[in-house]
Formats: structure tokens, sequence, C-alpha cells
């Protein structure tokens, strides 16, 4: 059963539900007002009757006026001693519901001012009256009893067009209800409909480009729900590309090591000797795979949260320091290094992963820098919540357009460079990973022909706080 079908039974059902209680206390409040007019009006001609008797002691001449009411004058014992002239002759016994003996068994001081009960007379349905008419000489004692008994055949008329009126109010409202909520289901849904249409699109022509067409407010559950749908394309269509270009860009880097190991085997079975050049090719082709295998498992590890981290609170002097000096050695005398090491900077991090940061911001920085050039390494905690380490170079500078590009995976912004020479195209991207997961930053601004600038910001840690 569909979602839209479902949600009409539920409205419809739940509307239903509701006429009816509004139906059942409508029919119940409208009848307790009408017959309860019917008990006031029988009180009123009581007590108009009860004011017009001449009351004897065997009260047998009660006199019983003509009124809109049938009226029995009964004794204790339950015999009819007067009537009134619109009750039928035959009628011999007083009317039903009304147990005399058992109010005879009570002290008249007990016994109420009025009794209502139903009767049938002439097969009509009556409410009847019954009140004791008691002395007030002592000991009092009950004299007789008024019985006044008026049809329910205009109340039950009324009832039953009432009832009538209700059900074919309740039967069409239902009806109605049914109609409109299929309706407000439809237009509700029929955003859904199209969100489904267009998965199965996309799922039929693998075109991840195509969008949900959002129809409805932007601020509403279906719209909310159109712009995540279009959002989750979106990154599912960057990914995409990403997994295509990956695919495209290991299989070319791993196609030039096979195909140079390939070629010096040959050509070490073709010689039928070990030639120390071929194996040095060999040597350095295999260490140039091992290390891509390893750069594409470390990023793996850190796209599934589950990079291994050694994290100990870490002074950044001694770090940094450490790194100047393998760079000073990578740099020889054609590139100077120069530093500004704060003594005080302390993050949470772990050691061997952020050295691995910096010493690929200054590989890299010492590779793209001329001779006599500077490569500086600034490191500084001016903001209490975090530590700033910038490596700066005055070297080529990056193009304005590939800044944005800098931190994908096989990126290159030297284009013309030969794989063979130059890296992956791996190492900022692993660099940016292992900040992210320290919980910082990176970012990087440049000028052609002046130098480039990578700024790494880690969260500072903060001994006072944790202490607290």
């Amino acid at each position: 059963m569909s979602i839209r079908t479902r949600l009409t039974i539920f409205y419809t059902a739940l509307l239903a539900l509701i006429l009816l209680l509004f139906s059942a206390g409508v029919y119940g409040a409208v009848s307790y007002i009408i017959r309860g007019q019917v008990d006031d009006n029988l009180k009123r001609a009581s007590d108009t009757l009860i004011n017009s008797l001449l009351i004897t002691a065997s009260g047998r001449d009660v006199v019983v006026p003509q009124l809109n009411v049938i009226g029995l004058v009964v004794d204790t014992e339950g015999n009819i001693i007067n009537r009134s002239n619109n009750l039928d002759k035959a009628v011999t016994k007083p009317f039903a519901g009304v147990d005399f003996a058992k109010l005879n068994a009570e002290p008249a001081d007990q016994l109420q001012e009025t009794y209502y009960t139903n009767a049938i007379h002439n097969g009509m349905n009556m409410r009847v009256l019954t009140r004791p008419i008691v002395g007030e000489k002592q000991p009092r004692r009950v004299f007789f009893y008024l019985q006044i008994a008026s049809p329910l055949e205009e109340v039950q008329l009324a009832e039953r067009g009432l009832l009538l009126a209700l059900l074919w109010g309740t039967g069409i409202g239902i009806l109605i209800s049914a109609i409109g909520g299929a309706f407000m289901a439809w237009r509700a849904l029929r955003p859904v409909d199209k969100i489904t249409q267009t998965a199965r699109e996309i799922l039929s022509t693998d075109n991840l480009d195509q969008r949900v067409p959002i129809t409805s407010k932007p601020n509403d559950e279906v719209g909310r729900l159109a712009h995540a749908f279009n959002d989750m394309l979106e990154r599912l269509s960057k990914l995409f590309y990403v997994q295509q270009r990956l695919v495209a860009d290991v299989s070319h880097e791993l196609r030039t090591p096979l195909t140079v190991l390939r070629g010096n085997v040959d050509l070490l079975r073709a010689m039928g000797c070990a030639d120390m050049e071929s194996l040095d090719a060999m040597t350095r082709e295999t260490d140039r795979m091992t290390r891509m295998v390893g750069n594409i498992l470390l990023l793996s590890q850190a796209d599934s949260g589950v990079l291994p981290m050694q994290m100990q609170v870490l002074e950044l002097a001694p770090l940094i320091q450490d790194v100047e000096r393998s760079a000073t050695v990578l740099a020889g005398e054609r590139v100077r290094i120069a530093s500004n090491i704060c003594t005080d900077a302390l993050v949470k991090g772990d050691h061997d992963r952020l050295k691995q940061v910096f010493l690929n911001l200054v590989e890299n920085a010492i590779k793209h820098t001329p001779s006599g050039g500077c490569v500086s390494i600034d490191c500084n905690s001016d903001d209490p919540k975090q530590v700033r380490i910038a490596v700066s170079d005055t070297g080529i500078g990056i193009p304005e357009a590939d800044l944005p590009h800098v931190f994908e995976r096989f990126y290159r912004v030297d284009k013309s460079r030969s794989r063979e020479h130059g890296g992956a195209g791996l190492g900022l991207s692993i660099a940016l990973s292992i900040v992210q997961t320290h919980g910082g930053h990176m970012s990087v601004r440049s000028k052609m022909n002046e130098g480039t600038t990578f700024e790494v910001h880690l969260p500072a840690f903060q001994p006072s706080l944790t202490a607290v």
C-alpha cells in the first residue's frame, strides 16, 4: 500500500472518528435537552393540576381538569380513582414503571417529590410523572398519587430527524474528506514522485549531473528534501569524478614504473647477466611504487577515519628545529633556510605525522625555489586558541587559477613536468588530511615570480582548560 493511500485512509478515518464523536455528542445533548423540556412541562402541568385539586380524605372528589397531558389519580393501593377526560375508559391500571407497594413502604417524609418513568400506552411511548400527594398534618401520610403522562412521539420524531441529518452530514463529510485527503496527499507527495523519477533516470542513464526540479517552497519538508537530494547528487558527482580521475591517475602513475621494470627485466634476460644500472633503475621504480601505494593507503585511511595517530602533547619548537635541520641538508648550498620559532607553542598531535606535513611543505618549497633563494619557517602562537606555522619561499609562485586545486590528489601545477622526475601529486593531499585529523586547516597564498606561502593552523593546547 502506497504512502498516499495510507495517508488518505488515515486522514479519512481520523475525520470520520471526529465527526462520529461530534455527531454522537450533538445527538446526546439535543436529546437530553428535549427530554428535559418534556420533564419540565410535566412538572409545570403537575403543579397546575395540584393547585386545582380538591383534596378530601378519600380523594374520590378530586377533579382532574382538561390539560395537554393525560392524568390519573391513583390511591395508595394502586387503583385508579379519577382520570382526565382524554384518557381511554378502558385503562384500568396506572401507568407502568411505578411500584406503589414499595413507595407505600417508605415513610412519607422520605418520598421524593417526583418520579419519572417511561411507559407504553396504546402503542405509544409515554413519559410519566408520578407525584405522591402528602398531607400536612402529623403524622404525615400519602393520600393518593398523581400520574400525568405526555406522549414522546414528537420527541422521537425530532430525534430521528436529527439522527438522520447527522448521519447524512457525517457520511457526506467523510466522502468529502476522503476526496480532499486523496488530493492533498497527491499534491504533497508529487515532489517526492519527481525525486523518485529523477533517481530512476539517474540510475538508468548514469547521469549524475541531473538534478531534481524544486517546485515547492524551499523551507518546507519536501523542499528541504529536494535540496538535500540535489546536494547529495552534487557531492556524489564530485566523488565520482574524483574516483574516475584517481583511477586514471593511479593507472598512469603505476604504468610508468611497471614499464621501466618490464624493460629492465627483458634487458637482463637478453643479456643473460645482471646489469647494475638496470638493477638500480628497477630498485628506484620499485621504491617509487611502494611510496605511491603507501601514500594511497594513507589517504584511504584518512578518508575512512581510521588513520592511526599517536596523540600526545607536543612542543612545536623541537619539532620545527628538527625539520629545519633536515631542510638544511636537502637545500645544501643552493637555497638558504631561515626560521622564526616560538618556544611556548603547544599542540596535541602525532609527532611523526606533523613532521611529515612540515617536511613535505619544506621539500616542495626547496624544490620550487631557484638557486640563491630562501625558504623560511615561521611559527607563532599570538592567538591563544591556535598555533600558526607558515612555510614560505621565494620561488616561481603558483598561478591563481591553480591555487584552488593544489590540495587535490594527483594535481600538478607544472603539467609539463615529467612524472619520472616529479612526485605523484599526493603530498599536499596527505598533508591536508593529517592536519584536518588534528582538527586544524591549511591555506595557501602565492604571487607569480615572488613566492608562495603555505600556512598550517593547529588548535593550541591549553593546560589550564584541560585541568579543569
